[in-house]
């Protein structure tokens, strides 16, 4: 648990439920992000100032160490929200409780 007295306002399947639909949030978002490419222009000027076709540079990701950073942050979220499962069947409350 993230705080002891979690546990008299919220029931344990929302918590879970909270864990697991942010760490997708992350998880999704990291990905997206990581997988953004910038193409750069491959024209060049030549001595005349003559602007020259040229091979195209490599892509560059301008948002990859964000994505990761959230990924890896997801990757937190999903190991806290199985935690949180074992913590509730180490109490000996059903999984899928109807409120």
């Amino acid at each position: 648990m993230l705080h002891p007295g979690l546990d008299l306002c919220v029931s344990h399947n929302r918590i879970v439920a909270m864990y697991f639909f942010a760490s997708l949030t992350f998880l999704v978002a990291g990905l997206c992000l990581s997988s953004v490419i910038q193409q750069q222009g491959g024209a060049f000027q030549d001595g005349n100032g003559i602007w020259v076709p040229g091979p195209p540079p490599p892509p560059s990701h301008p948002y990859l160490s964000l994505g990761l950073n959230l990924y890896g942050f997801g990757l937190v979220l999903v190991g806290a929200t199985f935690y949180q499962t074992l913590v509730g069947e180490k109490k000996g409350e059903p999984l899928l409780v109807k409120d």
